[in-house]
């Protein structure tokens, strides 16, 4: 492995003010003041920059990942304002790179496929012939003006609502052959100036491409006989989002391809680095299938990326979480170094017993959390999930979560208080930042996952909750609806319309058909919570 990024988005966000931040790509509207970029916050910025390159180096990373192509490259179809402000992007910019380079650290530009303003529509006619002419031009533009070694491209999600900028991303790539002829297209690019093309899989079930991220025969259709010593492909761990207790994606050994693995060190779905989840035991098995892979060129971490939250930790900037912390270097000596989980844990502490509280942690809040990894649920395109019921900072309970618990029998799970109990013990001793507030938060989950097979637990868990919320009114928000009766039409839908194993049935692709896809959407919209669209992409796309 020779390539070791790492985001590097986290001093953009110094000081934002929005009540829940959208921390999947840099707010540029807040780096902007009257239509011009703010250069008093790049000052800033600047600093805080340069504190992160040196820690990312110190650590031992090579490379970062920043956001983002648009805001690199000017054109003369742009309105006068907007080509001004791209002219300040652009000088900033340049100084951020020099930093960068300074600590020996390579570059790599993230883009959206494809993004969009009013001019870009218009100059393109949204074609794809004339999409992929911009951007390879885009590319060639930053490739050459700028000490970049790479563009990150991701294809198979877009900007939610909530994000305000000059461009918004809109899904362009909607077929296996569109991104096989886009890579095609775009490598020679990549190519004559010998730089990296990095292309993501990541998909959220939208369109045919949609299951890229899992789909054997998407993945051939989209990359088979493509040769290239400049096309890196990106995935995730696991066949699904950044989540616990997922195996690791059986793609990263299909082919010959030169491939990387995303790993999250601040989890958006475990705690943003509030708790105490350790990845290190997750990654290093990770680590031991991939280690003997030639084809493997390193790592992608995501230290600040990812989901929304009024949580506003800056991993090592302002109040950092040492959670966060741990999974950033750990990640990097188990794939850098061959560290041992365990070792990393030893050497970034110095206190051995601080091992043994996250692996009590981590054994209950799984039990507690996630399905047993042998229970996999498919609709449609994508992987449900393995916790569905924790979404960034909200725990929201439905009765649709409490029969997708029985449907897959997952009514016991092996925690008893006196484990809790424990927990709580062992953080007092080794005197554990917030250890009132990690095991308040891990005893009301626990008390809802209980709550979901027995009902006699249900009254009594909604004075918990009135009593933890007033405790911690910053921490997560609850939305708790129980079944007051059995639904048969229900348990009757998550038989059809999902499946245990990814191989689609007759019915699934019948499901996929653009009337019966309307049907469905019409049909589940009423039974998802009215605020579901609130955050990232609409639950509509996904019946696209």
């Amino acid at each position: 492995m020779k390539l070791f990024i790492i985001d590097a988005i986290g001093p953009f966000f110094k000081g934002y003010k929005r009540k829940t931040i959208n921390w999947s790509k840099i707010p540029f509207y807040n780096l902007e003041n009257g239509g011009k970029v703010d250069l008093d916050k790049f000052k800033a910025i600047r600093k805080d920059f340069d504190k992160l390159m040196k820690k990312f180096s110190d650590i031992g990373y090579n490379a970062i990942s920043i956001d983002d192509l648009a805001h690199l490259v000017n054109y003369d179809f742009y309105p006068k304002k907007l080509q001004n402000k791209i002219v300040q992007y652009q000088q900033e910019y340049k100084i951020l790179f020099q930093i960068a380079k300074q600590y020996g650290m390579k570059i790599f530009v993230n883009t959206d496929i494809m993004f969009f303003n009013h001019s870009i529509a218009r100059h393109t006619k949204k074609k794809n012939s004339g999409i992929i002419k911009m951007l390879k031009h885009a590319c060639q533009y930053v490739l050459s003006e700028f000490p970049v070694d790479g563009i990150i491209m991701r294809m198979g999600e877009d900007d939610s609502h909530d994000f305000e900028s000059d461009f918004q991303s809109k899904l362009t790539i909607k077929k296996p052959a569109q991104l096989r002829s886009f890579v095609k297209n775009m490598l020679p690019v990549f190519e004559k100036l010998n730089k990296y093309l990095i292309m993501r899989t990541w998909t959220v079930g939208v369109y045919k491409i949609g299951d890229l991220i899992w789909n054997k025969k998407t993945y051939d259709k989209a990359f088979k006989k493509i040769k290239s010593k400049n096309l890196i492909i990106s995935m995730k761990f696991g066949d699904t989002d950044f989540y616990g207790n997922l195996e690791l994606n059986p793609l990263f050994f299909r082919d010959h391809h030169q491939k990387i693995i995303e790993l999250q060190t601040r989890r958006e779905h475990d705690g943003f680095g509030l708790l105490p989840v350790y990845t290190g035991w997750d990654y290093e098995s990770y680590y031991k299938k991939l280690k003997k892979m030639k084809n493997i060129m390193g790592i992608s971490v995501w230290c600040q990326t990812g989901g929304w939250t009024r949580w506003k930790k800056l991993t090592f900037l302002d109040d950092s979480s040492e959670w966060t912390e741990l999974n950033t270097y750990s990640t990097l000596k188990i794939y850098k170094q061959a560290y041992s989980a365990d070792k990393a844990i030893d050497e970034f502490f110095k206190n051995k017993e601080i091992k043994l509280f996250l692996k009590k942690y981590k054994s209950i809040s799984d039990k507690i959390l996630y399905l047993p990894s042998q229970k996999k649920l498919y609709f449609r395109r994508s992987r449900i999930p393995p916790q569905a019921w924790v979404r960034w900072d909200q725990v929201n309970v439905s009765y649709l979560i409490e029969y997708f618990y029985k449907y897959l029998k997952c009514h016991d799970f092996e925690v008893s208080q006196e484990e809790l109990a424990e927990i709580y013990k062992l953080g007092k001793k080794l005197k554990i930042k917030n250890i009132d507030f990690i095991f308040a938060t891990l005893r009301i989950f626990y008390l809802i996952r209980e709550s979901f097979t027995n009902p006699n637990k249900k009254i009594k868990l909604v004075e918990e909750i009135l009593s933890y919320a007033k405790k911690y009114p910053d921490s997560y928000r609850f939305s708790i609806q129980h079944a007051k009766k059995a639904n048969f039409g229900l348990k009757i839908m998550l038989k059809i319309f999902t499946r245990k194993k990814s191989k689609y049935r007759l019915i699934d692709k019948i499901m996929m058909t653009k009337l019966f896809s309307f049907i469905m959407y019409e049909i589940a919209k009423r039974k998802i919570p009215k605020d579901s669209d609130k955050h990232a992409m609409s639950f509509k796309s996904l019946f696209k």
